[in-house]
C-alpha cells in the first residue's frame, strides 16, 4: 500500500504515471489494494494548493 494513500502534490513536485482512460465502473475487482485511482478535483476553499496550468 502507498504511504500516504492519498494527498496533494506540492508546487514543483512531480511523479510519473501511466494512465489508460475509460469510464470508471466501480466493482469489487477494480477497487482492491494495488489499484491506483486518480481523480482531479478542485482543492478546498482557502487551500494554499491550487492547480494553475500557466
Amino acid at each position: 500500500m502507498c504511504d500516504p494513500s492519498h494527498g496533494v502534490l506540492d508546487p514543483g513536485e512531480n511523479i510519473w504515471i501511466r494512465a489508460h482512460l475509460e469510464k470508471f465502473q466501480p466493482t469489487v475487482e477494480n477497487t482492491q489494494p494495488n489499484t491506483l485511482t486518480i481523480e482531479y478535483c478542485l482543492p478546498p476553499e482557502g487551500s494554499d494548493k491550487n492547480f494553475n496550468p500557466n
